[in-house]
C-alpha cells in the first residue's frame, strides 16, 4: 500500500501541518505525524532520565504552605501507599510544586495528610484494595476522593480521561496519562524538591515505566 502526506494536495492548509506538528501534546502530534504526514509516529523519549528528573528540581522544600488551598493528591495502592500532594497550579508560569511524597503504611495516613494538607481532589488507585479504597471514599467528603481505573484510549475523541459522577470513578488511558505526564517533566511546568533525592525508592519509581 502507499501513504501521502497532505502537502500533496491544494485544498490542505500547509501551516494548519505545521502548527499541528509543533504542539507539545503527544498525542496531538502523533495524529499530525499519522494523518497528516502518513508518517509512523516516535514519542520523545521513551521514558524518563535521571537528568531530565535533576532539572526539575527546585529550591523549595516539602511542607505547608501557609494559607494554600486546592492541593491534590494521588495514591497508588500496593503493598504500602505511595502518596504525592501538589499545590495548585501558578496562574503566571503554569509550575504546579510538589508538597509532600512518600509511602504511609494505610489509609488512615492517607486521611491525616488529605487533612493536613487540605486536599481538594485526591485520586486513587481502585484496584487492588477496592473495598479499602471504597471504604476510605465514603469516609471523606463528597467528591473529595476518586478511585482510579486505567486502559488504554478512553475516547480517543475526547481527553484522556473518564469521569463517572455517579460512583466516583475515573477511567485513564494510561498510554495518553504517561506521555502527557512525560511533557510536564520535560517542559519545565512539573517541577520537584531540591531535596527529593532523600524520598526513598523516588526517582526508580519514576523512571520505571518505559514506553516501547
Amino acid at each position: 500500500g502507499f501513504s501521502f502526506s497532505k502537502l500533496v494536495t491544494a485544498q490542505n492548509d500547509p501551516l494548519a501541518v505545521v502548527t499541528a506538528l509543533r504542539t507539545t501534546d503527544p498525542y496531538k502530534r502523533q495524529e499530525a505525524f499519522n494523518q497528516d504526514l502518513g508518517l509512523p509516529y516516535r514519542p520523545r523519549g521513551g521514558g524518563l532520565t535521571e537528568s531530565e528528573l535533576d532539572a526539575a528540581r527546585r529550591s523549595y522544600g516539602h511542607g505547608v504552605k501557609a494559607g494554600e488551598r486546592g492541593c491534590v493528591m494521588g495514591v497508588d495502592v500496593g503493598r504500602f501507599l505511595h502518596v504525592v500532594v501538589r499545590g495548585p497550579k501558578a496562574a503566571e508560569t503554569g509550575e504546579q510544586p510538589q508538597r509532600w511524597a512518600g509511602v504511609v503504611s494505610g489509609f488512615e495516613e492517607v486521611g491525616r495528610l488529605m487533612q493536613r494538607y487540605r486536599v481538594r481532589v485526591c485520586v486513587m488507585d481502585a484496584l487492588p484494595e477496592t473495598h479499602k479504597a471504597r471504604e476510605f471514599q465514603e469516609g471523606q467528603r463528597t467528591g473529595a476522593v476518586w478511585l482510579a481505573y486505567y486502559g488504554e484510549e478512553v475516547d480517543r475523541r475526547a481527553e484522556m480521561t473518564h469521569w463517572k459522577d455517579e460512583d466516583s470513578t475515573v477511567t485513564i488511558d494510561r498510554t495518553r496519562a504517561f506521555d502527557e505526564f512525560f511533557a510536564l517533566v520535560q517542559e519545565g511546568a512539573w517541577t520537584l524538591p531540591g531535596h527529593i533525592l532523600e524520598v526513598a525508592e523516588y526517582y526508580p519509581h519514576l523512571q520505571a515505566p518505559v514506553r516501547v
